[in-house]
């Protein structure tokens, strides 16, 4: 048995302007040191899926990183305008990663220390409040870019990630006994490795009511809905709770998965391989709460 020890100094450094008539600007520098998770440091293979298993290494280094963001803010409270958005690029010197060794029927993969990768992130929202419609919108995107290094049959490559994912949402404040939360989002994942490339997208949406029914009753019905290789599967839950006046005691009627899905497939691209999975999902069931207040 061996025993290191690691002093650290994680300095950062960030400068913003004042409120100006087009909005705020902010720059920022971040030097990180860090030691390895735990599943760097495993003795023995762990299976990771069907035919993957994993092992560490007793090699422990600290990792540093460096991290240049960007940052820019918009508020118009008059106007009830909202824009946020941020760009960040970070990168390391070195980093833990898998050296695998690809077979027909099994893969078996251990960590070691690699040459480091590189992430950029970018993020854009922009919020207004309609007051003619009495509701809140929201648009925003996300966009994130990875490039890692892979030892795969003791030949050293790269592999490049790209996800998106672009959402409009919103929520509604009229002045009546009914409201809705809505959202629509539509999701994008690609790979890169050995000049192959793998993609997959997917659209989730949701559209939420509430009713007052009356100063003791109020109802709820959610629904989410997602299509993922042309399979569509759509959940709705509903929420019935009743508050007596001048009682300790509540009551709650819930009734979820009215659609009575059973089943739910998702598709996960990984390094060098693309995987379906199905996951079970509990059936449609009715439950009922009833709270006493002491």
């Amino acid at each position: 048995n061996s025993k290191e020890q690691f002093f650290f100094i994680n300095p950062k450094i960030r400068f913003h302007t004042k409120k100006t008539k087009i909005g705020n600007f902010g720059l920022s520098y971040s030097f990180q040191n860090n030691l390895p998770q735990t599943k760097y440091l495993t003795e023995n293979f762990i299976l990771t899926n069907y035919r993957t298993f994993n092992r560490g290494t007793n090699n422990i280094q600290q990792i540093n990183n460096h991290s240049f963001g960007f940052y820019y803010t918009f508020n118009n409270y008059k106007k009830q305008f909202l824009i946020n958005s941020f760009l960040l690029y970070s990168f390391s010197d070195k980093s833990y990663g898998l050296n695998s060794l690809i077979t027909e029927n099994v893969n078996f993969s251990q960590y070691q220390i690699i040459n480091g990768g590189k992430l950029t992130n970018y993020n854009l929202s922009i919020t207004r409040y309609l007051k003619s419609l009495s509701s809140t919108f929201k648009l925003s995107m996300q966009q994130t870019r990875s490039n890692n290094p892979i030892i795969i049959n003791n030949t050293i490559s790269e592999v490049i990630n790209y996800n998106a994912n672009y959402r409009i949402q919103g929520t509604t404040y009229f002045k009546l006994p009914i409201n809705f939360k809505f959202s629509l989002q539509y999701n994008y994942s690609k790979g890169e490795f050995n000049s192959q490339i793998s993609t997959n997208n997917y659209t989730e949406s949701n559209l939420d009511a509430t009713v007052k029914l009356s100063n003791y009753w109020m109802f709820k019905i959610e629904n989410n809905c997602y299509y993922i290789k042309e399979n569509g599967y759509l959940f709705t839950n509903i929420n019935l709770n009743y508050n007596p006046e001048k009682s300790r005691i509540s009551y709650n009627l819930s009734a979820n998965n009215l659609s009575n899905i059973t089943e739910f497939k998702d598709v996960f691209i990984s390094e060098f391989q693309i995987n379906e999975t199905s996951f079970s999902i509990v059936p449609r069931y009715v439950l009922l709460n009833i709270k006493y207040r002491f």
